[in-house]
C-alpha cells in the first residue's frame, strides 16, 4: 500500500511540477502581453499627440502671421500720422515766423512753405484695419483634428487577444483514476 502511495505521489508531483511550469509559462506570456500592450498604447497616444500639437503650432503661427500682417499695417498709418503732424506743426513754426519776416524773405521762403502746408493739410484717411482672426470653433477643429487622425488607423495597434488557456483543464488525478 505504502509503495502504491509512493507511485501515486511520484505521479501527482510529475503532474505538479508540470502545472507548475504552465503557470510560470501564462505567467511569462501574461507580462509580455501586457508590456506590448502598454507599448503599443503609448505609441499610439504619442502619436495622437503629435498630431494635435502640430495642428496647434500650425494655427498659432497663422494668427502670428495675421497679427503681424496688420500689426505692420496700423503701424506705417500711425507713422504717417506722425509725420502729417509733424508737418501741420511745421507749419504753425513757418506762420510764426513770418510775422517778422521782411516781405522779400517771406517771397523767397513761398516755394517750400507752399510744400509745407501741401503736406499738413493732406486729407485724412480713416484707420484701416482688420481682425482676420476667426472665432475658434471647437466643433470644427474637432473635426479637422478627426481628420488628421484618419492616417493613424495605419499605426500597428493590436487587436484584443486575451490569453486563453489552449489546453483542457484536466481532471484532479485521484486514487481511484490511478488503478
Amino acid at each position: 500500500m505504502l509503495n502504491k502511495g509512493m507511485e501515486l505521489s511520484k505521479i501527482l508531483e510529475g503532474k505538479l511540477e508540470g502545472l507548475q511550469q504552465e503557470v510560470h509559462d501564462a505567467y511569462t506570456k501574461l507580462y509580455d502581453c501586457a508590456e506590448k500592450s502598454r507599448k503599443e498604447i503609448t505609441t499610439f497616444y504619442n502619436e495622437i499627440r503629435r498630431i494635435i500639437g502640430e495642428r496647434e503650432t500650425v494655427l498659432k503661427q497663422k494668427i502670428s502671421e495675421q497679427f503681424r500682417g496688420q500689426e505692420n499695417s496700423l503701424r506705417q498709418q500711425e507713422e504717417k500720422i506722425i509725420a502729417q503732424l509733424q508737418a501741420i506743426h511745421a507749419l504753425y513754426d513757418e506762420i510764426e515766423k513770418t510775422r517778422s519776416e521782411s516781405d522779400v524773405k517771406m517771397l523767397s521762403q513761398s516755394m517750400s512753405r507752399m510744400e509745407l502746408l501741401r503736406k499738413a493739410t493732406l486729407s485724412l484717411e480713416d484707420v484701416s484695419y482688420y481682425i482676420p482672426f476667426e472665432d475658434f470653433q471647437p466643433q470644427f477643429e474637432l473635426a479637422n483634428v478627426l481628420k488628421l487622425l484618419t492616417p493613424i488607423q495605419n499605426i500597428s495597434v493590436a487587436t484584443p487577444n486575451p490569453i486563453k488557456n489552449l489546453k483542457q483543464p484536466k481532471p484532479t488525478a485521484n486514487r481511484e483514476s490511478l488503478k
